[in-house]
């Protein structure tokens, strides 16, 4: 189930150092995709995403400091237009199925003040510090399994009780960070950087974040790149609970990325760029969910995964002409599950890349792509044959008028009709296929 209805609206004003911006994502009638659980339902949800930011900017409020602060405020909902069906009737023993309807409320408040100060030579000191309240403010579920349904098949309210899927919780950081970009020379630039990011609910982690540039020529230059990153445990990856698919884990600890980088930019001609990226990396504590022992059929997030890799990008911009350009890309990498020492699953080992813009009447482009992706390995528990490669062509046909006020697009998207699938786990044996032939129509007005 893919079919989804898509609202979004955006503002933005700014006048003198202040700016305002707005926005509302509205999603109605979301298909569920496989199911929650990997089993088909005419089940959909809907969702809204409110978001709003305050930017007061002042380049020189004070002598040599260049000021910027901000607040901003994020909403979002997930609700079901109607019961969640998660397994179908007779599943359980229950002859209505295993149905529950979870829905969830949550905020975000941001605030952060950053300064540039370039008072000494050669450097660029920037420093900023921040604080984040995120909260699960309103969690309501009706379901007929599980703790706290006393008749086992009967719809029952759980809300405000104990056995909701997730509690109403709050998680707090506080960060701070500064970086110099420091001008050695003409032709050297060092950056160095650290941040500490403190959470309430997890604890803390520093990771700073290098980066050498040396101008070679006047056409060629060189960069390389160290840095350190981490991604926190989300809201239902650390508090899940009652739930008979997913739980969570108090005791997570956020992922870690270390990144080692060699990139080339090469501009041998005005209307030729060559890129090519080396990269290596480390990936540290993998947040995965893991099944329980039998005979539960929950899955418990547990950091458990670490993955090494290595490859190299390649990158292709040639303006042939003032009407006629093209954009192609190449990439290859090599990735390693450490905890099985087997190739990583699921990603491309290969991917290419090529698409062309072209003017061929005034106000008139015309824009193929081809897109290939090559070589992907099943999981070593997965007995299945490699899942097939596959390549897609979109083309898109776009008008825009001579005032610039309005352009209107047709494109094909996978116009050949090919079979493509990404990979899935073995209960869903065929894999996910992707969409057939389409033909899609756009209109732009601007004011």
């Amino acid at each position: 189930s893919t079919e989804v209805e898509n609202i979004d609206l955006r503002l933005d004003v700014s006048k003198g150092f202040w700016q305002f911006r707005a926005g509302l994502q509205h999603r109605d009638d979301v298909g569920l995709g496989a199911g929650v659980a990997e089993a088909l339902t005419p089940s959909s949800y809907e969702s809204e995403r409110w978001n709003a930011d305050l930017t007061y900017h002042n380049p020189s409020l004070f002598d040599e400091w260049d000021v910027q602060g901000q607040y901003s405020y994020f909403n979002t909902s997930q609700e079901t237009s109607d019961d969640l069906l998660v397994f179908p009737p007779g599943a359980f023993g229950l002859p209505s199925g295993v149905i529950s309807t979870p829905e969830v409320w949550e905020r975000h408040h941001r605030f952060s003040l950053t300064g540039l100060f370039t008072g000494i030579e050669n450097h660029s000191i920037r420093t900023s510090a921040g604080y984040t309240h995120s909260e699960i403010y309103k969690v309501e579920e009706s379901k007929n399994f599980g703790v706290g349904v006393p008749v086992p098949g009967v719809i029952t309210d759980v809300s405000d009780t104990p056995f909701v899927f997730l509690p109403e919780k709050h998680r707090n950081n506080s960060f701070v960070f500064i970086q110099d970009v420091w001008q050695i020379s003409n032709d050297w630039e060092l950056t160095a950087g650290l941040r500490y990011d403190d959470y309430n609910d997890f604890g803390d982690t520093w990771n700073p974040r290098l980066a050498l540039v040396w101008a070679a020529r006047h056409d060629l230059t060189a960069k390389l790149l160290y840095g350190e990153a981490f991604r926190a445990p989300s809201f239902g990856e650390f508090r899940n609970q009652n739930n008979p698919v997913a739980l969570g884990n108090q005791d997570l600890d956020p992922e870690e990325m270390q990144t080692i980088e060699l990139a080339f930019d090469y501009r041998p001609q005005d209307n030729l760029k060559l890129g090519l990226n080396l990269f290596r990396y480390e990936w540290d504590d993998i947040i995965n969910f893991v099944p329980d022992p039998l005979p539960a059929t929950t899955l418990t997030a547990q950091n458990i995964g670490e993955q090494d890799g290595y490859g190299f990008e390649f990158e292709v911009d040639w303006s042939i002409s003032r009407t006629l350009n093209i954009l192609a890309n190449f990439a290859r990498q090599e990735s390693e599950d450490q905890t099985t020492d087997e190739d990583a699953a699921n990603a491309p080992e290969n991917q290419f890349y090529i698409r062309t813009e072209w003017e061929f009447l005034p106000g008139w482009h015309l824009s193929p792509q081809w897109n290939f992706v090559l070589d992907r390995n099943r999981a070593p528990t997965d007995t299945r044959s490699d899942i097939d490669d596959y390549d897609i062509f979109d083309i898109t046909l776009r008008h825009k008028s001579y005032s610039g006020r309005w352009e209107l697009a047709v494109s094909g998207r996978n116009l050949f009709n090919k079979r493509a699938f990404e990979p899935m786990t073995p209960n869903i044996p065929g894999d996910l296929p992707l969409a057939r032939r389409s033909v899609w129509g756009e209109f732009r007005f601007n004011y």
